[in-house]
């Protein structure tokens, strides 16, 4: 699972997400700078990049740690 926060979001603090990752076996986290609410809005490429990066590591159909 991919967290992501901008580092402008109030409620979805960079810690938060950092945390949110830890909890999970294959959770991974990532802050977009200057951005708040609307991540992929604000700040496209660097969202895109992170995701696809994400999905690079872990594609479809790897096998699931439960």
């Amino acid at each position: 699972t991919l967290f992501i926060t901008g580092s402008d979001h109030p409620d979805w603090s960079p810690e938060q997400v950092r945390a949110a990752a830890a909890l999970l076996p294959r959770g991974s986290s990532h802050v977009i700078d200057r951005a708040a609410y609307l991540v992929p809005l604000e700040a496209p490429a660097e969202f895109s990049g992170c995701v696809r990066e994400f999905w690079a590591i872990h594609p479809a159909g790897a096998a699931r740690v439960d």
